[in-house]
């Protein structure tokens, strides 16, 4: 037991522990109303193994886009499919706008994720 408390000790001093990023997407989670109660709906990512959905709850938009593949993969989505040509990275400081043909160009990595708020950060949503 004295062994696990050590562990667990460790992981909370760690930002870059699993134990720190557990609790960031928990704490993340429980700020996005939309995911809880909005509409949502899965969205053409273009690719298979690429999973994206829009939730939009009170005004609010959010899009979330999971790769369940172990390469990266590149997903080109139209900015009216997503609720604005401004998304708002809630995880991280890497923001997408639309290019000039309207459209969202989002790499992500091998196993990756993004959460967006379409629009701006017009909730107390504190960025990872």
């Amino acid at each position: 037991m004295i062994e696990i408390r050590r562990i667990v000790e460790t992981q909370r001093r760690d930002p870059n522990s699993l134990l720190d990023w557990l609790e960031q997407a928990i704490r993340m989670r429980r700020e996005c109303p939309e995911i809880s109660w909005g509409d949502w709906r899965v969205l053409d990512a273009g690719a298979r193994d690429v999973l994206a959905m829009r939730y939009d709850h009170d005004g609010h938009t959010l899009v979330a886009m999971h790769n369940f593949s172990a390469r990266p993969r590149a997903v080109g989505m139209p900015a009216g499919a997503l609720g604005d040509p401004l998304l708002v990275n809630l995880l991280t400081m890497e923001d997408s706008r639309a290019d000039d043909g309207g459209r969202h160009q989002i790499e992500l990595e091998a196993h990756g994720y993004r959460w967006f708020r379409a629009g701006g950060l017009d909730r107390n949503v504190a960025r990872g």
